[in-house]
């Protein structure tokens, strides 16, 4: 008898190659799949209230850690009304303003997250710009799965949410921001 292939499917754990019966395609649980249930996994829910008259321009940031630690990222934003949202990547912050606490996908796990994200930055220059879109009443638009793409972060940055008010007076925005932190497999060779 020859011996049984394993996958690595968590830091120590191990789990048997099995083959697709029909497409003989080897089957293992996906990497980010693995990375979200063992705790790796967190989201950010807020929402901002931006009044034009005080703060056209509001910011989010998301400090990522260095390697080996690398960010899979998504976004959504929804709006009440008319607002434009640019990503800018290696933004120079002097101030990392107010921290945000991401949430543990997994409520069992004592992990914490590598990702820094905070609200209200101060921001020196934005950095370089990778993704801009308008946000209509009642709409949302992001860097999501429903879109089928994620942002694999750029390891040791900044990355820079630029959310300006279109209409005056005060209208919320809506966020949802969530992560998987793994460890480079460029590393780990």
């Amino acid at each position: 008898m020859g011996d049984t292939m394993k996958a690595n499917i968590h830091e120590g754990q191990f789990r048997a190659i099995i083959a697709d019966p029909v497409s003989h395609a080897l089957i293992t649980i996906p990497e980010h799949e693995s990375y979200m249930h063992e705790g790796k996994h967190w989201f950010i829910k807020t929402w901002m209230d931006i009044d034009k008259g005080v703060t056209p321009t509001s910011y989010l940031m998301f400090n990522t850690p260095p390697l080996p630690n690398r960010i899979h990222a998504y976004a959504s934003l929804s709006a009440e009304s008319e607002f434009t949202v640019s990503i800018f990547r290696d933004a120079v912050i002097t101030d990392t303003g107010t921290p945000l606490l991401g949430q543990n996908c997994d409520q069992n796990s004592t992990d914490t997250h590598a990702l820094l994200p905070s609200a209200a930055p101060t921001v020196s220059d934005e950095g370089t710009l990778l993704w801009a879109a308008k946000v209509g009443q009642a709409r949302s638009a992001g860097v999501s799965i429903s879109n089928n793409y994620e942002i694999i972060a750029k390891s040791d940055s900044n990355y820079l949410y630029k959310i300006e008010k279109i209409e005056a007076a005060t209208h919320w925005l809506d966020v949802d921001f969530w992560w998987y932190e793994h460890i480079s497999k460029e590393i780990q060779i």
